[in-house]
Formats: C-alpha cells, structure tokens, sequence
C-alpha cells in the first residue's frame, strides 16, 4: 500500500508539471505557426524535436531516481523526525475584507505526508457577512514534494489543480512553501505562495501569499494537537482580499 501511495503522488506531481509545460509550449507554437512559412528543414526540425524530448525524458528519468533515493532516506529518518510520515486536518475559518465588503472564509484542509511526497486539498468559500449569501467557493489539490532538514526546516514545491465551483472550471495550480519549526516542532511558521493560472486563457486567476504560526498545546502518543492563527492576502485580476483565520490543526504521526 506504501508503494502505491508513493508511485501515485510521483505521477500526479510530474504529470501536472509536465502538462502544463506543454500547454504552453503548444500555445506558443500556434503564435508562431502563423507567421512561419514552409521549407525544406521540416526533416531537420522534426530530428531536433525527438533529440529535446530524449534529452526531457533522460533529465526526468534521472530526477525520479534521485526523488526515490532522497525518499527513502527521509522514511530512515522516522525516529528522529515522526512528522516524515503523518496525517493533518485541519479545522480553519475567518473573516476576509475586499473593497468595503466583509466576508466569512471557510478554509479546512487535510494532507497526508508520506516521505519526499505529500498531498493537500483545501476547500475555499468566502460568505458574505451581512446577508451570508456564498460570494465564491472553490478547492485546491496538490501533490507536493518535500525537502526536509530535521525537525527545523521543511520545503514544499507543489503543483496541482484548482477547481472553481461558480465557473465549474479547473485551473493550473503551484505551490511554494516553508516550515520552520521550533523547540522539536512545539512551535511552527508556515509561509506559502499560491499562484493560479488558466493556460487556455493565458491569464493569471489569482496569487495568494500566507503566513501561518501554530503552536503545539497537546501531544498524547501519535496525537497532536495546534492551535494556529495566521493572514493571507489573495490577488484577483478585479480584486484583492486581506485575510485572517485561525483554528486547529489535528495531526497524527
């Protein structure tokens, strides 16, 4: 079952990576075919095409054996650092602000952790305050790879989707994230980067920036338990929210 898990979150992370990249690569080359008469280098380029996806494949190849190793070296490590392999929930809400207007924010979350590898989803609704009608609603599911120094220092790249409820879209989602722990984790600061990007589109949906600090009150065996409390602030095209929530975090290791 281990194996599985891991096998499953390397393709979702690689896949989403890969994906997006040629999404990319195929709306830039439907600029350029425009303006690009045909010649007699057609055999020539398609040569090029096959040695860079060779080269693509070998360098991915390479990455996924180096992940493995640095992977089960993590899971070594299980004694020193139980939180290499955990499960969290969490139980978050508060108010976000926006051009005058108030909102409640719902935000829980779950994410297992697994090694080198973990997965999130997030659930997101924003409700209007005065009459507690659903402004925008939506969620997040990544999978994410770690690097990880101890109990002190944790590094999250992720990639993954984010699904709009109201538009009944699905967009293109990264994650940058940190977490730095303090006297073996009692203590925890989470900074975090989220950008989300329609490629259909070529446009910017929305960038979101938090900090969150946590603080270990109870630990009974694999059971521990945070009180957290933090602030965000997200970007639309047409608008911006300043965010502040707090709540519990639920973590068994």
């Amino acid at each position: 079952m281990k194996k599985i898990t891991v096998t499953i979150l390397s393709i979702l992370f690689i896949f989403s990576m890969v994906s997006a990249q040629k999404t990319n690569d195929n709306n830039s080359q439907g600029g350029n075919n425009n303006n690009v008469k045909p010649n007699d280098n057609t055999n020539n380029n398609d040569n090029n095409n096959n040695s860079d996806n060779t080269c693509l494949s070998s360098v991915m190849d390479l990455g996924g054996v180096l992940a493995g190793a640095y992977h089960h070296k993590l899971l070594g490590s299980k004694k020193k650092n139980p939180s290499v392999t955990s499960f969290e929930m969490g139980l978050i809400g508060g108010l976000a602000t926006a051009s005058g207007s108030n909102f409640y924010n719902i935000l829980p979350n779950i994410k297992g952790n697994y090694g080198a590898y973990s997965g999130e989803i997030r659930f997101n609704q924003m409700i209007y305050k005065d009459d507690t009608t659903i402004k925008t609603s939506g969620i997040d599911a990544l999978a994410e790879f770690n690097i990880i120094a101890g109990q002190v220092f944790k590094f999250e790249i992720g990639q993954g989707l984010y699904y709009d409820f109201d538009l009944k879209k699905g967009y293109h989602e990264s994650l940058l994230g940190m977490e730095l722990g303090f006297m073996k984790r009692r203590i925890l600061f989470a900074p975090d980067f989220r950008y989300v990007y329609d490629w259909t589109n070529s446009v910017r949906v929305f960038s979101e920036f938090g900090l969150t600090g946590s603080f270990k009150f109870l630990e009974a065996g694999p059971l521990n338990l945070y009180v957290c409390a933090g602030a965000a602030y997200r970007s639309f095209v047409v608008s911006d929210y300043t965010i502040y929530y707090g709540g519990l975090n639920i973590v068994l290791q």
